[in-house]
């Protein structure tokens, strides 16, 4: 155990330096991910020491030694145990809360922050960003009011929204769409994309004359640029994956006409749709380094990547009824299935509703039985699951909305 806690921790560290050039906070990086390599392996006393020795050290001299010297980086562990995983939301034990920031009814909590969202009005979305979170509350049927609330509560109401914010991984960026309406709510008019920089403030705006404004799916926002894909205002056809950096007077199409579901944490890899097939679709995750296909699916719809980029989080391809009855994780260059996880018993079915990864080899899921809703914590490498908040009254499909949210990052 001492041993795999090591590898580990080595392959955490080095994926921290691979970072250097790109983000600068690498300590408190350091420090949040070995702490879920501890509370994920439950080891005793003694190994918990020797980890916050080794967090201690600096990681200039950690780099220095390893890197310098010429060493390969630590290969990640492979995924072992049972590839089909099988719950009852019930019987699952306890772990530590989510380390991102996510919604507990009506408090946003997680990552050193506890901001209470008042009023009534069901939350939509939360961005987490640096030192504070965005937050949509509904006001109508395609319009919401966003609101950025700092770390210590204070509020700065945004305005109205027609597309929900998503929040970059790194959490200095935020995006959300703006536009206007009609008198009964309706959008009209062109889409307009705001891009936050969280750090500085300075905000960047774009017009899209043909998109409409609650059809735009933001996939990734990466060093300042953009990815989305959208529905024409008039015609509802769909466009293909464009890009678009803060600054630039009008956004880019990416080459290949890709009608993006999730774009990789680097912009490199893009799960894209390909064919509608009995109700269902197919999929294929496309390399644009190498412009070609790296493997096709018709089992799986690819919905987020993991930090790394190295797994991908799915749904099935066709879904039927209240939502998904399962959900997977697939290798992202090869399409291989690692886990799928679904319900223990026909009977008391699981609905799986929204996921994340919570770093590079743990995902979180919220997910419904019966009446109540939870989020789970499952891991890569093991395939074991556990209740990172239990099992509580509520489901989406309530009024007030889901008592768990996930956060929007992309």
């Amino acid at each position: 155990m001492n041993d795999s806690l090591d590898d580990e921790l080595r392959r955490s560290l080095h994926h921290q330096a691979d970072g250097i050039p790109r983000r600068p906070d690498l300590t408190r990086g350091a420090i949040t991910r070995a702490s879920g390599i501890r509370r994920r392996r439950r080891i005793a006393s003694g190994v918990v020491a020797a980890v916050l020795v080794a967090i201690a050290l600096p990681l200039g001299l950690w780099v220095g030694d390893s890197l310098s010297s010429g060493q390969d980086p630590v290969e990640p562990p492979t995924p072992s145990g049972d590839t089909h995983v099988e719950l009852d939301l019930r019987s699952l034990p306890s772990d530590d809360l989510p380390a991102l920031p996510y919604l507990d009814n009506r408090t946003v909590v997680g990552d050193g922050i506890s901001v209470d969202v008042p009023g009534t009005a069901p939350i939509a979305a939360i961005a987490p960003v640096s030192d504070g979170v965005y937050v949509a509350t509904a006001t109508g049927s395609y319009d919401w009011l966003l609101t950025r609330y700092a770390a210590d509560g204070q509020a700065v109401e945004i305005g109205q929204v027609l597309g929900l914010p998503v929040a970059s991984a790194d959490g200095r960026w935020v995006a959300y769409l703006t536009g206007q309406t009609n008198q009964n709510g309706n959008p009209v008019g062109p889409a307009t994309l705001t891009l936050v920089d969280d750090e500085t403030g300075d905000a960047s705006t774009v017009t899209l004359p043909d998109a409409d404004a609650t059809q735009v799916t933001i996939h990734a926002i990466v060093d300042g640029t953009v990815y989305f894909t959208y529905d024409e205002f008039r015609t509802g056809r769909r466009v293909p994956l464009q890009t678009w950096t803060s600054g630039d007077s009008s956004p880019q199409p990416v080459s290949g006409g890709l009608d993006a579901t999730a774009v990789s944490p680097d912009g490199r890899l893009v799960a894209q749709f390909t064919k509608l097939v009995d109700f269902g679709s197919c999929s294929a995750m496309f390399d644009r380094e190498t412009a070609g296909v790296l493997w096709r699916t018709c089992k799986y719809q690819v919905r987020g990547f993991s930090p790394d980029g190295r797994y991908v989080w799915a749904f099935p391809a066709y879904t039927e009824g209240y939502g998904p009855t399962s959900a997977a994780i697939l290798d992202a260059e090869t399409g291989e299935l690692v886990r799928r996880y679904d319900s223990e018993s026909q009977r008391r079915y699981i609905t799986f509703h929204d996921a994340v990864f919570e770093d590079d080899d743990s995902l979180l899921i919220r997910a419904e039985q019966g009446d109540q809703t939870s989020l789970l914590r499952c891991e890569v490498y093991t395939g074991e699951c556990a209740a990172a908040e239990p099992l509580t009254k509520g489901t989406a499909d309530d009024l007030a909305g889901s008592p768990y949210l996930l956060p929007d990052v992309g």
